[in-house]
């Protein structure tokens, strides 16, 4: 008898079950109901400590940096592959970005790399030397200078002041494997190691045609470290034979000032400077630009987009924002490898990020994207621009190159939900070109009626 109560509550167990089962698929078939709404709200953007780097994955805070050398007189850190958090960012997959910095009179030793070097003088004064077979060639640089320092070129670089730092942010174009470069070192015996350790004994005597023992007493008798300090003498010994800036030629080796080629687009809100490869001769074959800009504090660049190039920016200094306009996906969506999962289209998704000194951030082509200096300072970028041939770079909102305000007055129509003719008046209530306050017109109108000053621009 005691069996019958046992199965009356099993039943009523697995209706219950049931009912919850049948419930839920309600539920998400009720939600899974095509929306009204003609496009989605963007997701809030979480600000504060607890923010991690890959809520926006087109940034790249500065602590993100790994270490490749590092001791008392300064470090060498690179940047993890762009693409290793953002699948989106393939396209330069093969393209890494390296930062030095070091104390005075630091010398780095000499060694070559697996891979070209776009190197930005951001701060101080340096001394390269480059060497590719027989010829080398040394030049004393100061900051916004750029130098090209080919694949298998040994090269050392000091910094020749007393007193301020030096600071080089890389642009590293491996040519052996696709993201990863190494460096080799003639000295050393960790970290880094001598390439002449990857030779026997008989193959170095023969080579050197000296006895083992002289070659490890010349070559090899000590452990040297990628960074050493040197004298003030040794300095200006290096110095001695090197060419100032100023007298650098137009050769695929020899340098030049980014501040030569401001672009006509600066304005009281920033300036820009930009060197293209059909203007040097050290980036014709690159097809890379090089760009640096003072946006002023409180000022805004325009929304805009670029046709084929991938922008690749450090802030040098300064602090402010970052937006970016991008497909929305969910986190950790993945493609299967020659399969794209099926997904909705033409959603788009609000990206910012706050920007602070030593960071990186990346914009693919066709992403909307705009910047913005805080009040406090100006922001200074360099800026690496990728497949620069053929781009044409066209502003979003603004009196000049507005891409959308060219649309004509049917398609506006069509397209937008005022008239034509509120839509162009919408678009020319913006004075301003490129570059422009961060602040509503009308805000700035409000803070001068009640005494305020508003932004102030250096």
């Amino acid at each position: 008898m005691a069996v019958k109560p046992l199965l009356l509550l099993c039943f009523l167990l697995v209706a219950s079950l049931s009912v919850s089962s049948a419930s839920d698929r309600s539920t998400s078939e009720e939600s899974e109901q095509p929306s009204d709404r003609r496009l989605p709200i963007p997701r809030p953007w979480k600000w504060g400590p607890d923010r991690k780097p890959q809520e926006n994955p087109f940034h790249f805070p500065n602590q993100l940096f790994q270490t490749r050398y590092r001791n008392e007189h300064g470090h060498i850190r690179t940047l993890p592959r762009f693409d290793s958090n953002n699948r989106n960012l393939r396209g330069i997959a093969n393209y890494r970005l390296l930062e030095f910095q070091a104390r005075p009179q630091t010398f780095v030793l000499p060694h070559h790399s697996d891979a070209e070097y776009l190197v930005y003088v951001v701060s101080g004064k340096a001394l390269f030397t480059i060497i590719v077979g027989s010829n080398r060639e040394s030049y004393n640089l100061e900051s916004d200078y750029v130098i090209r320092i080919p694949a298998g070129a040994t090269a050392y670089v000091a910094n020749r002041d007393d007193n301020q730092n030096l600071r080089i942010v890389k642009l590293v174009i491996p040519v052996n494997n696709d993201g990863q470069f190494e460096d080799f070192f003639p000295v050393g015996q960790q970290n880094p190691r001598s390439y002449y350790y990857g030779f026997r004994r008989r193959t170095l005597e023969a080579a050197f045609n000296s006895p083992y023992q002289e070659i490890l007493r010349a070559l090899l008798g000590q452990q040297s470290q990628a960074l050493v300090r040197a004298t003030r003498e040794q300095i200006r010994q290096l110095s001695q034979n090197a060419r100032s800036s100023q007298e650098a030629g137009q050769t695929r080796l020899s340098p030049f000032n980014v501040r030569n080629f401001e672009n006509p687009n600066s304005n009281n809100y920033a300036r820009f400077w930009e060197v293209h490869p059909n203007q040097v001769p050290q980036l014709q074959d690159l097809d890379v630009c090089v760009t640096f800009m003072v946006l002023n504090r409180g000022s805004l660049v325009l929304p805009h987009v670029n046709s084929r190039t991938w922008v690749v920016a450090y802030i040098s200094q300064g602090t402010g924002e970052f937006e970016i306009a991008a497909p929305e996906r969910e986190q950790g969506q993945e493609e299967q490898e020659g399969q794209e999962q099926e997904r909705s289209y033409g959603e788009i998704q609000g990206l910012s990020s706050q920007l602070n000194e030593g960071d990186v951030f990346v914009v693919p082509p066709g992403y909307p994207f705009a910047l913005t200096s805080s009040n406090d300072n100006n922001m200074e970028i360099v800026g690496f621009n990728i497949n620069i041939q053929g781009n044409e770079r066209s502003y979003l909102a603004g009196e000049s190159e507005n891409m959308i305000a060219q649309i004509d007055s049917v398609a506006k129509e069509l397209t937008f939900s005022g008239s034509a003719q509120q839509v162009q008046r919408l678009f020319k209530s913006q004075g301003q070109s490129y570059f422009a306050s961060a602040q509503p017109q009308q805000q700035q109108q409000q803070q001068q009626q009640g005494g305020e000053s508003g932004y102030a621009f250096a």
